[in-house]
Parts: structure tokens; C-alpha cells; sequence
């Protein structure tokens, strides 16, 4: 078996888990490689439309890697338009410009790519968030192989025995507290979260989003509470490993069991600013500390899953 993930470069959560499967195949042998594409979500229902738009995003690639290399110490590249540049969680990756895909190759697409733009005859398609396109049956193809990162991301109608594949990747020398002292003051982040309507009219706190990772460690360690917006983002753990409080803020009328399901335990996060969730935030950092020791040791258990279930789904268990 061959792989293809096409991906953003590692500018989010998701484009960093992406990466971390391929390097982990590779590690076991496997010709896995990354195909880069712009960020977000994108529908192109047009064939050369896509070809346009993949040549407009490689002329911008190829400029953002020079500048970072010749420059790599200058403020422009803490922009967010530079991350994936600056900052790489996962090393080593091996990416090809020009897929060369067969019959042994399997493509590997995220939820929020509309169509199999490369034409492959096996998908995965590993939900790394909410349906994007819910309603359009042209969407996603109906003999994918489904993965869902999370029980609650998954949509039932295309992946009925729920299939979950999560991988973690922590930076232990980045993510961690260094202030043990006061603190004081709020921050906040957006993301996906962005488009609600219940954000203040003003914020008392920076907003992170868009800043580099050493920045939002830094913030962390100063902050006393992190409101997030994003009621999905893996920023509120790394909140909470760096001494900050998370505060998850639920839409209205929802609270934590409507952001988590099943096995999906999340400790260390508040939902919501009542006493008894601020109390659960704190007496669970420890469990949270013990789940993330846990990462290495899940990921090689995940990918073991995940190279068995493509080889049911495709092969039949024939090696």
C-alpha cells in the first residue's frame, strides 16, 4: 500500500495529525507522502478550475519558502499567513509535487476537501471535524473508506460503525507551565468559532489566533483564563498544560455533554464559567497530564488500526 495525504501545510490541528500519520507510516516503511494545498475548506466542482487554483497556490508556496529560509528570524513570518513556515511540529515528511497516483495508492482527504480532486479510486476520508457539506451527496464518495477523529464529528449516514482514528501530537518542550506564581487577566480564541453570534462587542484579553506558537505559550503562562469560541480546538488542553484556565463557552443552551460523546473525555477544560466546572478544570489536570504521557503509546495502537482497516477495506486482509 501507497499513501497520499493531501493537506494544508501544518498552520492547524488537523494538518499537524495528517502529517503525524504519514511520518509514522513512513517509519514503518510505508511510501507515504503529502500533497499541499491551500488551507480551509474547499469546494471546486470544476476540473481545471482546481488545476488553476493549485497553480495559484503553489506561486504562493514557493515565495512563502524562500522568504522563510532567507529570513528566518523576521517578524513578517509570525504572521499567520507564515505558519507551516516558521514553525514545524512534524519533521521529515517527504512531499511530492506531482502525485503519481496507481491502483495501490490510497488518497487520504480530510472533510473539508469537496471531491476526489486527484481522481483516486481508493479514499480515506478521515473526518477530522463536523461534516462540511451536509446535504450535497456529491460531496464525499460513497465507497470511501470513513475514519472520524472524534465519536461526535461522525456523520452515521456515511460512516455507520464509527470508525474513530485519532493521533496526538504534543510538543512537551513547547507546551508546558513555567509561570507558578499569580495571574491575572483573560485571552481569548476564535477560530472556528469566529462567525457566532454571541461574541463580545469588545475583549479584555488578546486574541490568539493568529499568533505564533512561542507567543501563545507565552500568553498562557501569563493569563489566569482562556475563553474559547472554538468549542473544538486543541488549544484549550494546551491552555490548560501551561497553567491557564479553559473556558470552553457553549452556545446557547448546550453545555459539556453536548461537545463531547461516548469515550471522549476531556480533562482539564471547563464548560462554561460556573464553580462546579472551574473545580472540574483544575482537580483533573493531573488525569489530563497522564492522558498526553499516553499519546506515543495510542498513536502506534492507532496507526496499527488504521493499516488494518485499509487493508480489509481495499485488499481484503490479502497482503
Amino acid at each position: 500500500m501507497n499513501f497520499l495525504f493531501v493537506t494544508p501545510r501544518q498552520n492547524s490541528g488537523g494538518a499537524i495529525v495528517f502529517h503525524l500519520l504519514c511520518k509514522m507510516l513512513m517509519d514503518r516503511g510505508y511510501n507515504a507522502k503529502v500533497f499541499y494545498i491551500a488551507e480551509g475548506t474547499i469546494k471546486i466542482t470544476s476540473f481545471w478550475e482546481r488545476i488553476l487554483h493549485q497553480i495559484r497556490f503553489f506561486r504562493h508556496d514557493v515565495t512563502k519558502v524562500i522568504k522563510a529560509k532567507l529570513f528566518p528570524h523576521a517578524k513578517f513570518l509570525q504572521q499567520h499567513r507564515y505558519k507551516g513556515y516558521n514553525y514545524i511540529p512534524v519533521k521529515e515528511c517527504k512531499r511530492t509535487y506531482f502525485p503519481d497516483i496507481d491502483d495501490n495508492t490510497i488518497v487520504v482527504y480530510s472533510e473539508g476537501i469537496w471531491g476526489n480532486m486527484l481522481r483516486a479510486k481508493k479514499i480515506v476520508r478521515w473526518f477530522l471535524y463536523f461534516n462540511r457539506y451536509p446535504g450535497d451527496e456529491e460531496a464525499y464518495e460513497k465507497d470511501a473508506l470513513y475514519f472520524s477523529y472524534r465519536e461526535i464529528f461522525n456523520d452515521a449516514q456515511l460512516n455507520p460503525t464509527c470508525r474513530k482514528l485519532r493521533l496526538s501530537n504534543f510538543d512537551n518542550w513547547l507546551y508546558r507551565q513555567t509561570n507558578f506564581g499569580a495571574r491575572t487577566g483573560n485571552c481569548y480564541i476564535l477560530h472556528k468559532g469566529g462567525g457566532r453570534t454571541d461574541l463580545p462587542k469588545a475583549f479584555d484579553g488578546p486574541i490568539i489566533d493568529y499568533f505564533s506558537e512561542p507567543d501563545i505559550v507565552r500568553i498562557f503562562n501569563e493569563k489566569k483564563y482562556c475563553y474559547c469560541y472554538d468549542t473544538q480546538t486543541f488549544y484549550a488542553t494546551i491552555a490548560a498544560v501551561c497553567g491557564c484556565i479553559p473556558i470552553v463557552v457553549p452556545e446557547q443552551g448546550k453545555t459539556r455533554a453536548d461537545y463531547t460523546r461516548g469515550d471522549d473525555t476531556v480533562y482539564g477544560v471547563a464548560y462554561g464559567d460556573s464553580e462546579e466546572e472551574i473545580t472540574y478544570a483544575l482537580s483533573t489536570r493531573e488525569k489530563l497530564k497522564e492522558k498526553l504521557d499516553n499519546f506515543k503509546k495510542e498513536n502506534e495502537a492507532a496507526v496499527d488500526y488504521f493499516i488494518a482497516e485499509c487493508q480489509k477495506y481495499f485488499y481484503g486482509n490479502q497482503a
